[in-house]
């Protein structure tokens, strides 16, 4: 009888046990769910962004091939070649370089010591 008794209490015991184990199994899956659904979600808002900007994309792409064309279609006008640029060579090489852009920070610098 004795050795009954300690058999049904090691079973209870196990039982006990796995029970405690399904239920954090049990917590976990529950969690591994919640994870899986948060990352769908921030899928799903992903794949609308890209969709979003792919849209944006051909527009502008769209806009690109439309302004090159009015571009093209003014420079090969004959309006445009009646005109002659007659800027001097010196200030189309030297308008946008860097030597260019130095030198009138060195000049100013310069105007703002003579002042003191």
């Amino acid at each position: 009888m004795r050795h009954m008794l300690e058999r049904i209490h090691s079973q209870e015991g196990d039982l006990n046990s796995k029970k405690i184990e399904i239920a954090e199994l049990q917590k976990i899956l529950s969690d591994a769910r919640l994870a899986v659904h948060d990352e769908r979600q921030q899928y799903m808002k992903l794949k609308r962004e890209h969709n979003a900007m792919v849209g944006q994309e051909r527009e502008d792409m769209r806009r690109v091939r439309e302004l090159t064309s009015m571009n093209s279609d003014i420079e090969n006008s004959s309006i445009m070649s009646n005109y002659k640029d007659c800027r001097p060579a010196e200030f189309n090489q030297s308008l946008f370089t860097n030597s260019a852009i130095q030198e009138s920070t060195l000049s100013k610098a310069g105007k703002k010591k003579t002042k003191f």
